[in-house]
């Protein structure tokens, strides 16, 4: 009789996974290994028949062969690894085809050991503009960005050709930017820094000062960003002055060392005019009268105005890639629009703009955004070039843009993320529930049923209910959603059946959210849901329950392409490919069914993802799942034509525009697909202010 599966007071959901005991009864519920590793290994269980797979970031395995898991490494970064690669194959056609370093005005002026003509100085200055792509890309996963994006946006510092022509001249730009990167990456490593990686980050901008003519404003940009991230004034303060202290520690030995050779007390010492072709004397028009035109220069900027001069009369003739370089030299620029755009977003996302506001990531946009802005109205000497000085933002603002990206659209989820998830109707149909049964502890598994003038089909599904799943009690919960003919009395009959009744039909969506907060409020541990039509197989229960006893997933959805579908709809059968096609691009994740109704999840999913939609409440679970970090597996699984009833879901058109809606809603919504504080490492266990509460759910 409903009411009398257990006696003793009910665990929560929570607990049941670090002890993987139930206290309600006399089961013992099988606990698997500890949570917490980072690979993602196949569903498998005894009673699994067919493929299987679990997808998610925390799924447990013991051990993973060293060749898999740099396979699977290699997988996640492809993108990027195809743009290092050929960006390594442009820096050594450079090398073959161009004759050694080509001299700068500066070339005796800064750093010897560096700027030396030999041939080895522009291998090193290549292997520096590699391993500055590397650091943009390694900057901006840090932060949450998405692992495309991060690829693009590492392009100009891996492929531009004005970056590439610059790694052949035996001049300082080349080490200068690959220090600013450096600095800002050990700067920005965190959301808020420790003492020695503000510390460390200015010395490591102090020494890209002394390498290039005039840049103290670096550090102006390591103190905004320390004044812009969270704490207290205090903590913002004592971390600017830590930023100045690290800067002037390499700079003032540099001065006095400057004051002792030269007799003067300054951080360069250049000449006006080159003997080599490539001095200021060569490019007077480039020179910079007014920094503020730099930024009017993005507009139109092009590789006509501001190419190397006789750079054609350096390469070898003999070689036939010389062509190929020199027009690569005249096309592979990157578009100065693109690079203003990245400044102008970097700004907006830094001042706060839609969900970037109080985010912790306005700091290191506003940081990737003003770094190279500092550097271009900094002062410049007579001999320094326009171009020049834009050169670190050809590296940070395209990363700026990225990272402006994504704190705009995953700044913090959307505000309804936080709506009630219990109405008037849900208090009406608790109290009613509590009224007929009193608190009844449930069974361990508990099946949810929403039901919609079912009175034929229910009988039938009901009848087919196990007692058990697994080897775990289980208990049937059926939500009569308004319906107007005999459903809740063909419900009330069945022994074993808990009914709630709505007192309106709201739609599927509303009467799951229901059911689970029932299960849940009673004792059960793991929730399996299904339909009223008779379309899915109880003989697949096990399946779905097996991975979270053995606690290598926490929401398990069948498959029909995993397993059967018998349907004559190629519509629907199309449009299970194309959902499923979309989802995994928009959450990263590979699923073959997003709307499969027989599913299993521990039930304390139910208490986190938030559930809005009405009707169709298949694709929000799912990706609410996602977007909470839950392991997402799935397992093959059969469906049934129906056997009673028609759909209440429209037609198939009508029923593909409203699935998608839910499914981009449900997205932006959460994040696209998640707040970038949940999963970006530089702000693991960093609270974001931003954050909406919970919904509640008493």
């Amino acid at each position: 009789m409903p009411g009398t599966s257990g006696s003793s007071t009910p665990v929560e959901p929570s607990s049941l996974q670090h002890t993987g005991q139930h206290t309600g009864g006399q089961e013992t519920v099988p606990s698997g290994q500890p949570t917490g590793s980072t690979t993602t290994v196949p569903v498998a269980s005894p009673t699994t028949t067919g493929r299987s797979r679990a997808v998610g970031r925390r799924d447990v395995t013991p051990y993973r062969r060293q060749p898999d898991r740099a396979l699977a490494w290699c997988c996640r970064h492809a993108v990027f690894l195809v743009v290092l690669l050929a960006g390594t194959a442009l820096r050594i056609l450079a090398q073959l085809v161009l004759s050694p370093a080509l001299p700068a005005a500066e070339s005796d002026s800064y750093l010897r050991w560096f700027t030396d003509a030999s041939g080895s100085g522009s291998a090193l200055r290549h292997l520096l503009g590699i391993a500055t792509g590397i650091a943009v890309y390694a900057l901006l996963l840090r932060w949450g960005v998405w692992r495309w994006l991060a690829a693009v946006a590492a392009v100009p510092a891996l492929w531009d050709s004005y970056l590439l022509a610059t790694e052949n001249l035996a001049s300082p730009d080349t080490l200068f930017v690959f220090l600013t990167a450096v600095g800002v990456l050990v700067l920005a490593w965190q959301a808020r820094p420790t003492a020695v990686l503000v510390v460390s980050s200015g010395v490591v901008l102090g020494v890209a000062a002394t390498v290039y003519a005039g840049r103290v404003s670096l550090v102006l940009a390591a103190v905004l960003f320390m004044l812009f991230t969270d704490g207290t004034r205090r903590r913002r303060l004592v971390g600017a002055l830590l930023a100045v202290v690290g800067f002037v520690l390499p700079v003032v030995p540099y001065v006095a060392w400057s004051h002792h050779v030269h007799g003067e007390y300054s951080l360069t010492r250049g000449e006006a005019v080159d003997d080599s072709g490539i001095g200021a004397a060569q490019q007077g028009q480039s020179q910079a009268a007014d920094p503020i035109d730099g930024f009017a220069t993005l507009l139109h900027w092009s590789p006509t105005d501001h190419a190397y001069p006789g750079i054609g009369r350096h390469l070898d003739a003999g070689q036939p890639a010389a062509d190929t370089l020199v027009s690569y030299q005249d096309h592979g620029y990157t578009p100065g629009p693109l690079l203003l755009g990245g400044l102008l977003l970097g700004i907006l996302a830094g001042v706060g703009l839609g969900r970037a506001g109080s985010s912790a990531l306005r700091s290191v946009c506003m940081l990737t955004a003003l770094l190279p802005a500092v550097v271009l109205l900094g002062p410049a000497s007579s001999a320094d070039l326009l171009w020049r000085s834009m050169i670190p933002g050809l590296v940070l603002w395209p990363a700026a843009g990225a990272l402006a990206i994504t704190a705009l659209l995953r700044g913090r989820r959307g505000p309804s993320a936080a709506r009630s998830q219990t109405d008037d109707v849900d208090r009406a149909a608790l109290s009613a529930f509590r009224e007929r049964y009193g608190d009844p502890t449930l069974a361990p598994v508990v099946v949810v049923i929403a039901a919609y003038n079912e009175a034929v089909g229910l009988p039938r599904v009901l009848t087919g209910m196990p007692s058990t799943v697994c080897g775990l009690s289980a208990d049937v919960v059926i939500v009569d959603d308004g319906s107007t003919d005999d459903t809740a009395a063909a419900a009330s009959v069945h022994d074993g059946a808990y009914l709630v009744s709505a007192a309106i039909n709201r739609g599927q969506g509303a009467a799951m959210r229901l059911g689970y907060r029932v299960a849940r409020d009673h004792g059960a541990h793991y929730i399996i849901t299904t339909d009223a039509d008779a379309q899915y197989d109880t003989a697949d229960f096990p399946t779905v329950l097996a991975p979270l006893l053995d606690q290598s997933a926490d929401f398990v959805t069948g498959s029909r392409r995993l397993g059967r579908l018998h349907t004559r709809d190629r519509f629907r059968r199309a449009g299970v490919y194309v959902f499923a096609w979309i989802l995994s691009a928009l959450t990263g994740e590979r699923l073959s069914d997003t709307s499969f109704g027989l599913r299993a999840m521990r039930a304390e999913v139910t208490a986190a993802v938030t559930l809005n939609q009405p009707q169709y409440q298949s694709s929000e679970l799912l990706i609410g799942a996602h977007s909470h970090g839950f392991r997402i597996a799935e397992v093959p699984g059969t469906m049934h034509l129906r056997a009673a009833g028609s759909t209440k879901k429209g037609g198939n058109l009508v029923y593909g525009m409203r699935y998608a809606r839910v499914v981009f809603g449900t997205w932006w919504r959460e994040g696209c697909p998640a707040p970038a504080r949940e999963r970006a490492p530089a702000m693991r266990g960093h609270p974001d202010p931003a954050v909406a509460p919970p919904p509640p759910v008493q």
